[in-house]
């Protein structure tokens, strides 16, 4: 193994870490003439593009023990203590060039990276710069051309002429009203009884409120006592067609199956449904 060079790192403007020899198999390595680096940050190492890295690993060694105790605790145990094993120490040696340390196979490495030929390549990715006169190719946007809407227009205009046999005419409908289903009108005060108390029936059911389904005593209570309170509630709610106050009362609507259905459905929200 060959020694080539030995550098110190400057971690803070008071700190310096002193003999950082450099070692490495390469007989024929060359690195930048620099004699100290500057530390920067953390740096994962392991997501290094290729095309960055100038140098094979080369290993670290030190006599000075402030030295070890520095890569001893920032490559070692601060890494594995926070599971973050393939960090290292990114440090500046010059405007391009920049010293990697990290900890692998029981020893200190070191790898050199450059951006010197990346920084030539930038002037390229200039979005900004516009294209030369003369060029080869077009970039401006292609004007579209407009089209003529006159074959469209006539399209619409015999579709809207055409009758469409899904709605009806409106002379049918005058000569021919619809049926009104007679059967979900309430006129007795017997139905409309009846008609409460089965939908309310239904609707404990629905939210598991039975005398069958519950077991305890108070249970059974608290449903009765629920079953009791919406069918006077509901009976109540009625007696609005009644108020002479109402002016729309004047116009008596016939009680119909679903009116009586979202009043009831309305009560059970309030009385049992919680939020």
């Amino acid at each position: 193994m060959n020694h080539i060079t030995t550098i110190k790192i400057h971690e803070t403007s008071k700190n310096v870490l002193n003999d950082v020899q450099l070692w490495s198999d390469e007989e024929t390595l060359k690195l930048p003439n620099v004699t100290s680096c500057f530390s920067l940050s953390w740096i994962r190492y392991t997501a290094l593009p290729l095309h960055v890295i100038t140098s094979l690993p080369i290993t670290i060694y030190s006599n000075d023990s402030a030295t070890s105790d520095y890569f001893k605790k920032n490559l070692l145990e601060v890494p594995l203590s926070n599971n973050k094993n393939e960090f290292g120490i990114l440090c500046k040696a010059d405007t391009d060039t920049y010293f990697v340390f990290y900890y692998d196979k029981d020893a200190v490495k070191m790898i050199t990276i450059s951006f010197s030929d990346f920084n030539k390549l930038l002037p390229y990715f200039n979005t900004r710069s516009q294209s030369a006169i003369n060029t080869l190719v077009d970039l401006s946007k292609p004007i579209r051309a407009r089209t003529s809407t006159v074959l469209i227009d006539k399209i619409i205009e015999k579709k809207k002429q055409r009758s469409n046999p899904f709605i009806a005419n409106p002379s049918i409908l005058a000569n021919n009203p619809p049926k009104v289903d007679n059967s979900s009108i309430l006129t007795s005060q017997e139905q409309i009884n009846n008609a409460i108390n089965r939908i309310i029936l239904s609707g404990l059911r629905m939210r598991g409120l039975s005398q069958n389904l519950v077991t305890t005593h108070n249970d059974k209570i608290a449903v009765k006592e629920i079953h009791q309170m919406t069918f006077k509630a509901t009976q109540f709610a009625l007696r609005k067609q009644n108020y002479s106050f109402n002016k729309k009362s004047e116009v008596k609507k016939p009680l119909r199956l679903n009116d009586l259905q979202d009043i009831v459905e309305s009560l059970l929200q309030l009385f049992v449904d919680v939020e």
